[in-house]
């Protein structure tokens, strides 16, 4: 059974409505959220203020290091050498874009 209940604390971008179970204090959470109060992103999603529950984080599997972004920018952990919100690129001054990450350029001059 759903109620209010003042203390509920539900969060309203992140909860369906700001009501919750009278035997667990559980809040109604919209996709991809997760907690009592409906406060947090799960495991590889972002953006709990998008209204609309969380998103996911996109990253390149080749170019993250860890499973998972950055909570409010979605951006992705990235390798060493490795750029891009998805970790989809080499950084200005690498090459080579593999599972491994990416290469630092050496220049020689002659």
């Amino acid at each position: 059974m759903l109620f209010i209940f003042t203390d509920c604390n539900c969060h309203p971008k992140g909860s369906l409505g700001l009501t919750c179970s009278n035997k667990t204090g559980q809040c109604k959470c919209k996709p991809n959220i997760e907690g009592r109060q409906c406060n947090l992103c799960r495991k590889g999603f972002w953006d709990l203020n998008s209204g609309n529950g969380c998103i996911p984080c996109s990253c390149d599997p080749n170019g993250s290091e860890l499973d998972g972004c950055d909570l409010h920018t979605g951006q992705c952990f990235c390798k060493t050498g490795v750029a891009g919100t998805s970790c989809d690129r080499c950084d200005v001054g690498f090459y080579g874009f593999s599972a491994l990450g990416c290469k630092r350029k050496f220049c020689v001059n002659t």
